[in-house]
Formats: C-alpha cells, structure tokens, sequence
C-alpha cells in the first residue's frame, strides 16, 4: 500500500495522522492528500493549508545520494490520475506539475 493509499485509509477510519513519516518514492503524493483534507476539513485555501501540513510531515531517506533511475510522470498521465484532485483542491495544472519539478518555475514536463 502506497503512502496515500495509508493516508486515505486511515482517514476513512476517522484517525488523522499527526505526523505523517514519509520515505518512499512519490510519498508527496501522500502530502497532497493531506492538504486537500486539511483544505476540506477546515474550509481553507492551498496556500493556507501548506504551512500547517508542512509542520506534520517528516522525509527520511536511506540513501542521501541519486541511486538508480527515478520514476518521472508526464503531465498527462499526472493529469489523468491527479486531475479530479487538482480540479478540487483549486490547483492549476502548471502549479501542481511545479510541486513535482525540482524547479517549480521551468516548464519542464515531467513530475519527478
């Protein structure tokens, strides 16, 4: 089960993370789901609830260094599953595609 797989699950359980441990490939996939819950839950906007999930999320990682390829997702196929969520959470393609870029400004097309 995937980061935000176990994040949705234990919200459909009625237990709210306090911390979320991420460090896994793609674990900020877990972050976005814990935005847009703090989002729905709270009535806020993206940038209101960023701050406050920020403080509950913790990466850690075995190896500090790039070790073999990493996944990178085109916009399309970012759109094809995480659309509906963007859609809700009030996000532009270009700004959640920049939450994957390693530089959120380049218009570089791949979520990494």
């Amino acid at each position: 089960m995937l980061a935000w797989e176990r994040f949705r699950a234990l919200k459909a359980m009625g237990i709210t993370p306090g911390v979320l441990h991420l460090n896994e490939g793609h674990s900020g996939f877990a972050v976005l789901e814990a935005l847009n819950s703090r989002m729905q839950e709270e009535g806020i906007a993206f940038d209101s609830a960023v701050p406050r999930v920020s403080r509950e999320v913790v990466f850690t990682t075995h190896t500090p260094v790039p070790a073999g390829p990493r996944p990178a997702f085109d916009a399309d196929v970012i759109e094809e599953h995480l659309g509906p969520l963007r859609d809700k959470m009030g996000l532009s393609q270009d700004t959640l595609m920049g939450l994957g870029r390693e530089k959120p400004s380049t218009s570089r097309r791949l979520f990494v």
